[in-house]
């Protein structure tokens, strides 16, 4: 790390070894790591690029830039693709350019179009990390973006895990200039003479986090302290390094406070030790019940905090009190035991979807109905096919597809072939990779042969199911979702 030995002189350096220091406090890079950096060309993603170039020779590093075309800014957005696939182009760096119709994937799948593009970069990110066999993905969050996400959250109603912000690891995704702040990013780009392009969406502030970037934090700088963004994002790594230390310290007592665990196709139940319970500090106690609860109803999108603190009272109250929970979870305390437990027979309306739906290939044509929306399955072939990637619409190869398939909802074990050499990865990475939150991976239609993902719907088909020119059979799924609200399909 020579550049770390040598007095900094300039700001350029100064933010190249600061950037170094922080990679290394977070154990972000290896030596030979390929890294896939999202480049949108604005300030924060050119000071990126720029900063990881420099840094290139020291870490041995294999450098490829993806570019997400929104189909949202018309020709300002041809502009800042253009830009950056001629600034790659002068540096030698892999360039790959992804195009998203993000308006019509926003309406296809109920999302804001935020949460649609941010979903449609990481798959990009991720399919590259695939193709290109790279072992990390880089995004250019700052210190700016980190507090914004603080104060949304605490806004919001947040708890610990809110305060934590943004962490600069995650998985295989890393965030090497989390530690910049905008003005030291600019200031870098002014001394390097490089332009940076500025999304006009991100000076309206008719979306939230832009409020709170263009108005809430200036005031802040302005009128309370002039480093008031640092200072939040100190205390979010602090809170991080609290909620790290919490958890760690919560599994050893989840070991010692549990007498059996249960799980069948009629119940799922923990039996705790209620004296042992009742003796752990009101901050473990929290975490270990989440994570019990967790274990019993295998989510948690409707378990609020007033749930947890029912349970809590429960295990330290009377015999014979009990409470009822989401996804059908009681608690029960009985003498000296706690027990959570969830009858599955009786679950609640929101999971009756769960039921697997056979579908024999040899019988195809053919329409399969679920609660959620239909399916409907047709032969095709090469020469009338119109195969242009959709979101609900794919195409098959039939060829390599089993007898029997099934339309069902994620289970232990599953796994989907991510690229052309037959690379698994574990159903449950690829969520984490898409950042899906945990409580929406239970709801996803999945199309299976056996533990093998044929089509994670909505999302992407297996890389060993797609056509080519060797291809004899084309089996075209569609894919239409029932509207409840409306009492149609759409």
């Amino acid at each position: 790390m020579g550049i770390l030995m040598a007095k900094p002189k300039t700001e350029k350096d100064m933010i190249i070894a600061k950037v170094l220091t922080y990679i290394k406090e977070n154990k972000m890079l290896e030596s030979g790591d390929h890294v896939v950096l999202g480049v949108s060309g604005g300030a924060d993603s050119m000071c990126l690029l720029d900063v990881m170039s420099e840094i290139t020779d020291i870490y041995g590093l294999k450098l490829s830039v993806v570019h997400v075309h929104h189909g949202i800014r018309g020709e300002e957005a041809d502009r800042d693709k253009e830009y950056v696939e001629n600034y790659c182009k002068d540096k030698d760096i892999d360039f790959i350019p992804f195009y998203y119709d993000i308006p019509a994937m926003a309406a296809e799948k109920g999302l804001s179009t935020e949460e649609a593009g941010r979903i449609a970069r990481y798959e990009a990110f991720h399919k590259v990390m695939e193709d290109k066999n790279a072992s990390k993905i880089a995004v250019a969050h700052n210190v700016g973006d980190n507090v914004e996400t603080m104060l949304l959250n605490m806004c919001r109603g947040t708890g610990i895990s809110g305060m934590t912000g943004i962490r600069p690891v995650r998985d295989k995704i890393i965030r090497p200039i989390m530690c910049l702040t905008r003005s030291e990013i600019e200031d870098y780009l002014l001394e390097k003479g490089i332009e940076y392009k500025t999304d006009s969406t991100n000076l309206s502030n008719d979306y939230t986090r832009n409020k709170v970037r263009n108005v809430v934090i200036p005031y802040l700088k302005e009128n309370v302290n002039a480093r008031a963004d640092e200072h939040i994002g100190n205390l979010g790594e602090m809170i991080a390094d609290f909620e790290d230390y919490v958890d760690m310290e919560s599994e050893k007592y989840l070991e010692d406070i549990i007498i059996s665990e249960e799980y069948t196709d009629e119940i799922r139940q923990i039996i705790v030790d209620a004296i042992k319970f009742e003796k752990l500090h009101k901050a473990v106690k929290s975490v270990v019940v989440r994570k019990i609860m967790e274990k019993v109803a295998m989510r948690l999108k409707d378990v609020t905090a007033s749930h947890i603190a029912s349970i809590i009272a429960i295990g330290e109250g009377e015999t014979g009190k009990m409470v009822n929970l989401p996804y059908n979870v009681v608690a029960i305390k009985y003498p000296d035991m706690l027990i959570l437990r969830r009858n599955q027979k009786e679950a609640d309306d929101s999971l009756q979807y769960r039921k697997d739906l056979s579908v024999n290939v040899d019988k195809i044509p053919g329409k399969y109905e679920t609660e959620k929306g239909a399916f409907l399955f047709e032969y095709d072939i090469f020469e009338n096919a119109n195969l242009t990637e959709k979101t609900y619409t794919k195409w098959l190869n039939c060829d390599i597809l089993e007898a029997d398939l099934q339309i069902r909802t994620r289970k232990n074990g599953d796994y989907i072939v991510v690229n052309e050499s037959g690379g698994r990865k574990k159903l449950k990475d690829y969520f984490i990779d898409l950042k899906i939150p945990r409580e929406k991976r239970d709801d996803i239609l999945l199309l299976a042969d056996g533990s093998r993902i044929i089509w994670v719907v909505g999302y992407r088909i297996g890389e060993d199911c797609k056509i080519s020119k060797d291809t004899n059979r084309i089996v075209k799924v569609e894919f239409t979702e029932y509207n409840k609200e409306r009492g149609t399909m759409r």
